[in-house]
């Protein structure tokens, strides 16, 4: 399904990156900016270019791009026909439909943005990239701006975990998949807010990495989201979806014994996040001990 095909859109860069961590706030900001007119994201969350331009992942990004068409595309029929941002992100869709793409490509994508609004991508998976894929992007634009959502360690991995289960992609006995640090460093990598944190600060400049605690989706919604617009020199007038709740998952109990498991392996990302969170972090590991203690008697 192709439509208006005879639409050539302008280039633009993105302004900014939303990188993760995933299960840490990502779909709640992309409903955000989607909802509000001064931010512009493309329709599709986690579009991956930026892992797609690269030969090692672009097998499985375009995979996950291409297959994300269609349900997005018959969700903005059904339920946003009268929404402002539709018929560019109908015409949207015919660009992610495409097969082979580039970075003459990915700027067709930002293209769409009108004038004055701040344009970026929301993709969890960028948190990881290796720092070839970061300067790929910086060479995109060197004034980029990225956010990156701190979720606890634990509660994020956990999380994780749960959405596997759901969508029927762990097929172990939980106890023999926490205690296999192996089998889980999928799950450790994407908690690993050190290594991706340094590597992404030591890339961009000064100031142009905003770090924010997903604690504060649930305290203060509409204070963060208008302090990550004004992070991002956008306009929070006309801002919405600060208080839609997102990706809730389904209750799996953490046993004491695998929490004490994760928290062993979790302690180093702990000390490096203090630096940043220092009241947060005592929280968190205070719920965490609390709960393995309770455990053990």
């Amino acid at each position: 399904m192709t439509l208006w095909s005879n639409v050539t859109p302008a280039s633009r860069v993105p302004d900014f990156l939303c990188v993760g961590a995933q299960k840490a706030g990502t779909t709640w900001i992309f409903v955000v900016m989607r909802e509000s007119i001064g931010v512009y994201v493309p329709p599709i969350k986690e579009g991956n270019y930026l892992l797609e331009a690269r030969e090692r992942d672009r097998a499985w990004a375009r995979r996950y791009r291409l297959q994300q068409v269609e349900p997005m595309r018959r969700y903005y029929l059904r339920d946003r026909l009268v929404a402002r941002d539709t018929a560019s992100s109908l015409k949207l869709f015919d660009l992610y439909e495409q097969e082979c793409v580039d970075d003459a490509w990915y700027k067709q994508v930002f293209g769409y943005a009108p004038a004055g609004q701040v344009a970026g991508e929301v993709c969890p998976s960028y948190m990881c990239m290796p720092e070839e894929n970061i300067e790929h992007a910086l060479s995109l634009n060197p004034d980029l701006r990225v956010i990156l959502f701190v979720r606890d360690p634990i509660d994020r991995l956990w999380s994780q975990v749960r959405m596997n289960k759901r969508y029927g992609l762990i097929d172990r006995p939980m106890d023999a998949l926490i205690r296999d640090k192996r089998g889980m460093h999928t799950f450790l990598d994407n908690s690993d807010y050190a290594r991706s944190i340094e590597r992404w600060s030591s890339a961009l400049k000064p100031g142009h990495l905003g770090l924010f605690l997903y604690d504060r989706i649930r305290q203060e919604p509409r204070a963060l989201a208008t302090e990550i617009f004004g992070f991002l020199g956008a306009s929070a007038a006309g801002m919405h979806g600060w208080a839609t709740r997102t990706n809730i998952g389904q209750e799996m109990v953490l046993e004491p014994e695998h929490r004490a498991v994760l928290l062993e392996w979790m302690r180093p990302q702990y000390a490096y996040l203090r630096r940043h969170f220092p009241e947060a972090v005592d929280s968190w590991l205070g719920e965490h001990e609390r709960a393995i203690l309770a455990g053990s008697k």
